[in-house]
This record gives C-alpha cells, sequence and structure tokens, in this order.
C-alpha cells in the first residue's frame, strides 16, 4: 500500500485491459507473492466477464480474449499448487469452450483425484464419459443426464 501511497478504506478505481471496477476499498492483507488463490480469483474474474459476453468465442475476440485471459490465469493457479482445486473447478468448461477437449478431459480427471465427492462431480464423470463416447454413454450417465437439475449439467 505504501507503495502506492494508498491508505486503509481509501476508495479507488481498479483498472485493467478488461474494464475497471470503481469505488472499491483499498485493504491491507498478507499475500504472499505467487499465490495461487490470487491467480484463481483473477482466473474467476475473466470467466464471469466471458459469462456475460456472447458465449461466442470463435466470432466475439472479446469473449475470447477473456477466456484465454481466465485460462491463463487458472493454469497458473495449478502451475503453482497442482492439488489447489478450485483451480479446476471452471478450466474443464474453459478449455471445452475453446475447443481443446484432452485439456478438459486431463483437467477433469486431475480435479476428480483431488475431490471425488465434489458437489458437481457426478456432472464431471458424466461430461468425461460423453467427451470419450459422445454417441454411445452408458446407461448411467443416460439416467443422470434424464435425472439432473439444469445447475449440475454443463
Amino acid at each position: 500500500m505504501a507503495k502506492r501511497k494508498l491508505q486503509p478504506d481509501q476508495r479507488v478505481t481498479v483498472r485493467s485491459d478488461t474494464g475497471e471496477m470503481r469505488g472499491i476499498l483499498v485493504r491491507d492483507y498478507p499475500i504472499r507473492a505467487g499465490n495461487a488463490e490470487m491467480y484463481y480469483r483473477e482466473g474467476h474474474t475473466y470467466y464471469m466477464q466471458a459469462a456475460f459476453s456472447t458465449f461466442d468465442p470463435a466470432n466475439d475476440p472479446r469473449s475470447r480474449g477473456y477466456l484465454e485471459s481466465a485460462m491463463v490465469k487458472f493454469t497458473r493457479a495449478i502451475e503453482l499448487d497442482s492439488a489447489f482445486a478450485p483451480a479446476y473447478e471452471h478450466i474443464v468448461g474453459l478449455a471445452l469452450r475453446l475447443q481443446e477437449p484432452a485439456a478438459a478431459r486431463n483437467y477433469a480427471e486431475t480435479y476428480l483425484r483431488l475431490r471425488p465427492e465434489a458437489s458437481f462431480a457426478a456432472s464431471l464423470r458424466a461430461s468425461l464419459e460423453l467427451l470419450a463416447h459422445p454417441k454411445t454413454p452408458s446407461p448411467a450417465t443416460i439416467t443422470f443426464l434424464d435425472r439432473a437439475k439444469a445447475k449440475q449439467v454443463w
């Protein structure tokens, strides 16, 4: 804070290449350099920006930019701490949207090893099966998809 001449509770505008956030309160918080969670949080911000764009990375450069920026941040979080499970939560869907099914499969398998009982593990397992066998899913996957609530399915 001192380096940037900021005071506690001062309101600031935070700017990046994706936009700005106004009225943010400055807080002193001990974050060590290279913290995986900070890269995750930044990736999540880009991910949410993409969620509110056109969802068409092939035809919308801004949407693709958000997706790629999120992918970079989540990947960095994983590089810093490969056991940091939250970094895998969105990166599977990002890889699919960026037409990288092999990467999506790898991230999903890693996440399921880290958190096999996660709230959306069944959805992730169904996604993995559909990636492997898109035309012939198992009866269990079909049953899951038939019974799943909308928020359980990507």
